[in-house]
Order: structure tokens, then C-alpha cells, then sequence
């Protein structure tokens, strides 16, 4: 939410991998993702998200809302976290197009 690319990218393992089906994006190793999140969190990202935690497949997740120009928060992507020990080893972040996988999860469709 505080669109904090270096402090996210501390989480990662140096070899950590970044997808976001259903683009073809696909990011490998901490330094690369860093690179990608500061393009995409750029100063008016601040305040423009909200998450709430979701668990998919048994891994750890989050509803991932932005703002739209009338300030609700909608979905956008359901980010799954794959992890080993304390460190995020791979985040698939699904674009969301709607709300039926938001509401599939018991996400709400808005906030």
C-alpha cells in the first residue's frame, strides 16, 4: 500500500521470479523486479491501493484494490505469494478484468 518498491524488493530471494498472467511479463531476480515496482510505483501510486490478505492453493495472498477516478477502490490483481523460509521466492499476480475471481476468493468487489 505504500508503493515501496526497495522495501518490497527486501522481501525477495536474489532469484526471485515475478509473473502476471494473463501478460507475458515475466521478471527474474530481486534487482529486475525492483526495477519493474519503481517504474510502476511511481509517486502518485502512493495511497492509490489497498490489499486485504487471501490465502490461494495454500499460499499466502492479498486482494490487491486501486482507485478509480471516483476514489473506490476496485479489484486489480490477486498476488499469490510463494515463499521459502522469511523470504518471498515468487509472486504470481493475476490481472483482475471484473470481480468474479475477487468474489470466488470472498474478496469484496470493492472498497
Amino acid at each position: 500500500e505504500a508503493a515501496d518498491a526497495a522495501g518490497l524488493a527486501a522481501l525477495l530471494r536474489d532469484d526471485a521470479a515475478l509473473s502476471m498472467p494473463p501478460l507475458a511479463a515475466w521478471f527474474r531476480g530481486r534487482d529486475a523486479i525492483r526495477v519493474f515496482l519503481e517504474g510502476l510505483f511511481s509517486a502518485p501510486a502512493r495511497g492509490a491501493l489497498r490489499l486485504l490478505p487471501v490465502a490461494a492453493n495454500g499460499c499466502p495472498g492479498f486482494g490487491v484494490y486501486q482507485r478509480d477516478p471516483a476514489g473506490v477502490f476496485r479489484p486489480a490483481v490477486l498476488q499469490v505469494l510463494t515463499l521459502d523460509g522469511d523470504r518471498v521466492a515468487r509472486m504470481d499476480d493475476l490481472l483482475v478484468c471484473g470481480s468474479r475471481l475477487f468474489e470466488q476468493f470472498g474478496l469484496p468487489v470493492s472498497l
